[in-house]
C-alpha cells in the first residue's frame, strides 16, 4: 500500500554537512537520557542498609545475608530463639548449650525477645546482653524481637489479649505531650539504652520490632485499624527515626516480619504480608513468621515481591506438635525456598532440642552454623 505524505509532514533529510553529525547525535542522546530513566529505573540496591549511617559491620552482615538470599553463595543460616529478657540466662543452658551437646554445633543466630510478656528492667536486659555479647564475640549473629507491652493497660502479649481495641489510640500514643506518649517514650528509652550497650560492644542486631502486625492478636496489629495500615506505619517509622536519628543505633538491621496470611483462617481480620509494609527506606530484611509441620511457607510468592533479602524470623512446626523431625527444615528450605538467608526456630516447646533429627540438621552441609559464617571476609560479587 502506498502512503502519500501529507503536506508539511517531516521526512528524514540528508545531512548537508558532516558538521551536522555531532549535533544530531547530541540530540539523540539527550532524548535517550529522558527516556531511559523511565523505562529502566533501577530498583533499590539490595544489601544497602536503610540507615545511611549503618556501621561497617552492619553493612557487611546485610551484604552477606543478601548474597545468601540471592544465591550468590549457598546455604542457609540456622537460628534458635531462647527466651524473653533475662530468661535467656536460664534458657541458654537448655536450648543453646543443650543443642550443642546433641549436635556438636552452635546455631548461627541466637535470638531473644526484649519484652513480649512483661517489661524487663534495664538491669535485667543487661544480664541478657552479657550472653548476647559473648555469643557475638564467639562468631554468632544476634537477633532481637520486640513485642512491647500494651502501653494503655500494661498487659503483656501472652496469653493473647483480645480486649485491647477499646484502649488503642495511635494518635494519643504518637503525639508528644500526652500521658500515653510520655509512658511510651520511657519504654523506647529503656530499650534503646539496652541496644546502645550492644552497639558499644560492636554487636550487630537483626532488629525485629512489632512482629506479625498483619495479624489481629497484638495491640499494634490489624484489629485496631482494619481498614488502614497507616497507624502501624506511623508507629514503625517513629521508632525508626528515634532509634536511628536520635539514639544513633547504627548497629541495627531492621526486619519487617509479617505473619503468614494465605493459611490464616480469619480473612476478616488477617491482612496480606505486604499490607503494613512501611517502605524500603526503613526496612533491611523481610523475615516473616510461618508455622507448619511440613515447613510450607504459604506466602513465599508474596515475599519474593519485596526487593529485600528474605528470611524466616520465626519458623517452627505447628503448636502442639509431638511428632516432627528437624530434618524437614533443611529438606524444605534447600529444595523449595533457597532464597531465605536464615531461619530462626522458636523456643520452648518448639526448640530444636525438643525433636529428633537436630544432629542431622545442623551437620547438613547446606546449613551454616556459628563456625561457618563468613560475613567478615565476604566481598559482594565473589563467592
Amino acid at each position: 500500500m502506498h502512503l502519500k505524505r501529507k503536506p508539511g509532514a517531516l521526512l528524514p533529510q540528508p545531512l548537508k554537512s558532516l558538521k551536522q553529525l555531532p549535533v544530531l547525535l547530541a540530540l539523540c542522546f539527550a532524548a535517550l537520557g529522558l527516556i531511559l530513566p523511565l523505562a529502566f529505573a533501577r530498583p533499590p540496591q539490595l544489601g544497602t542498609p536503610a540507615n545511611p549511617k549503618a556501621t561497617a559491620e552492619a553493612t557487611a552482615v546485610l551484604r552477606y545475608l543478601n548474597a545468601l538470599s540471592t544465591d550468590q553463595i549457598p546455604g542457609v543460616i540456622s537460628g534458635q530463639m531462647s527466651g524473653h529478657g533475662d530468661g535467656l540466662v536460664n534458657e541458654f543452658a537448655i536450648e543453646i548449650e543443650g543443642l550443642h551437646q546433641q549436635t556438636g554445633k552452635w546455631p548461627g543466630i541466637l535470638a531473644i525477645d526484649y519484652e513480649f510478656d512483661q517489661r524487663y528492667s534495664r538491669q535485667r536486659l543487661a544480664a541478657a546482653n552479657r550472653i548476647l555479647i559473648d555469643y557475638w564475640n564467639q562468631g554468632g549473629l544476634i537477633a532481637i524481637n520486640w513485642g512491647p507491652v500494651n502501653p494503655w493497660n500494661d498487659k503483656g502479649n501472652w496469653p493473647f489479649d483480645f480486649d485491647f481495641n477499646a484502649s488503642v489510640n495511635f494518635d494519643e500514643l504518637l503525639t508528644p505531650g500526652t500521658p500515653t506518649y510520655n509512658k511510651w517514650r520511657a519504654s523506647l528509652t529503656r530499650v534503646a539504652d539496652a541496644l546502645t550497650e550492644l552497639r558499644d560492644a560492636g554487636v550487630v542486631v537483626l532488629w525485629r520490632p512489632f512482629n506479625e502486625m498483619n495479624g489481629f492478636w497484638f495491640w499494634w496489629g490489624s484489629a485496631s485499624h482494619l481498614d488502614d495500615p497507616e497507624p502501624f506505619n506511623r508507629l514503625y517509622r517513629q521508632l525508626f527515626t528515634y532509634f536511628t536519628e536520635e539514639r544513633h543505633l547504627d548497629n541495627l538491621l531492621w526486619v519487617y516480619s509479617p505473619n503468614h496470611y494465605a493459611t490464616c483462617k480469619d480473612k476478616v481480620r488477617c491482612r496480606p504480608v505486604d499490607w503494613a509494609y512501611p517502605g524500603d527506606n526503613v526496612v533491611d530484611i523481610v523475615g516473616g513468621t510461618a508455622y507448619a509441620n511440613n515447613m510450607y511457607v504459604s506466602d513465599f510468592d508474596s515475599y519474593r515481591q519485596f526487593k529485600k533479602p528474605l528470611a524466616l524470623a520465626e519458623f517452627s512446626p505447628n503448636p502442639g506438635t509431638k511428632l516432627f523431625n528437624n530434618r524437614v527444615y533443611i529438606n524444605r528450605l534447600a529444595n523449595r525456598y533457597p532464597q531465605f538467608a536464615y531461619w530462626t526456630s522458636w523456643g520452648g516447646p518448639w526448640a530444636l532440642t525438643k525433636f529428633p533429627g537436630a544432629k542431622d540438621l545442623l551437620n547438613d552441609s547446606r546449613v551454616l552454623n556459628r563456625g561457618d559464617l563468613q560475613w567478615q571476609t565476604f566481598k559482594p560479587g565473589s563467592p
